[in-house]
């Protein structure tokens, strides 16, 4: 007696699975030989899921086709995206950025303090400043300063002897690098090297410089709380020596609302939105300034001490 084809066909496959064939697909082809496929892989049970799979893999075939998925998908993206975000922003996070200011000030009437008369005080300046961020709470910055001031003394000639106008129109040029490595919850460091001019119009440059260095530790007491512990050294015009200590504050009263040391100030400040805020500040500035040899206090020092505060 004969065995037909379809016997043959069903005794070889009984043949494989008891020869220990590995668990796997098989197939027929035409001439009934059995050939292994491998493992099946897992469909997507979701139609629109299927039909993205097979567009990335003709994509990978098609340079044209890929880039078209891209565009496409980025667009779904987009479309997902709350209104308010609005689109994606670039990245920031490091390069360089430049930035300016313009500022000016103006003290009308002021007293002066132990001695009759008033004081007129006019400012004009601007700035200008480069930043390049290395990660979060990395960065170098410098920075350059001009700064115009004329004071206007009335009824004053106590404040020199037989002199109504003490000094003429003054200029400060300040230029300075800082170092910031501030990485959230671990301790960090600030230091920042300055070199300043201020002085009297027809006065010597090279005796109207001064020099300054600041550094400071930043202990995290807490997630939301930092103390930053340091010193200021700087020259004077009068050949001493200034050192003063440095303490300051980062406290994150919550999400929106910050009290922290900003130079030799203080500052608090308040997010209204994402681009909006709102900030009161107590700001120190000590000005010194080299006089010319022709004025009524030839080659002399003007000082200026300023206590400034401002809501903005």
């Amino acid at each position: 007696m004969g065995l037909r084809p379809d016997d043959l066909r069903l005794c070889a496959a009984l043949s494989l699975l008891l020869a220990g064939w590995p668990d796997a697909a098989r197939a027929q082809d035409a001439a009934g030989l059995i050939k292994p496929l491998g493992n099946p892989k897992d469909q997507p049970k979701d139609p629109q899921a299927l039909e993205t799979l097979l567009g990335e893999l003709r994509a990978d075939l098609d340079p044209a086709e890929k880039q078209a998925t891209d565009e496409k998908a980025r667009e779904n993206l987009e479309r997902r995206l709350p209104e308010p975000l609005g689109a994606l922003p670039p990245d920031r996070s490091t390069g360089w950025r430049w930035g300016g200011e313009v500022n000016g000030q103006q003290y009308t009437k002021a007293g002066l303090d132990g001695i009759s008369g008033r004081l007129d005080t006019r400012r004009l300046g601007f700035g200008l400043n480069a930043t390049k961020a290395e990660g979060p709470g990395k960065l170098w910055r410098v920075d350059y300063g001009y700064e115009f001031s004329t004071y206007s003394f009335r009824d004053a000639g106590a404040v020199v002897p037989g002199s109504t106008e003490p000094v003429e129109a003054l200029f400060r040029n300040e230029l300075g690098l800082t170092r910031i490595n501030l990485p959230r919850e671990e301790w960090g460091y600030f230091a920042r090297l300055g070199i300043a001019s201020g002085m009297e119009e027809d006065s010597e440059i090279g005796d109207s410089l001064v020099y300054s260095l600041i550094g400071a530790l930043s202990i995290p007491a807490n997630p939301s709380l930092s103390w930053n512990l340091g010193a200021l050294v700087q020259t004077e015009l009068n050949g001493e020596l200034l050192i003063v200590p440095v303490i300051g504050v980062d406290w994150r009263i919550d999400p929106r609302t910050r009290l922290r040391t900003v130079g030799p100030g203080l500052e608090l400040t308040r997010e209204l939105s994402a681009e909006t805020r709102v900030f009161t500040r107590a700001l120190f500035r000590a000005r010194d300034h080299r006089l010319d040899d022709v004025g009524p206090l030839p080659g002399g020092i003007f000082e200026d001490r300023e206590l400034l505060l401002s809501l903005g």
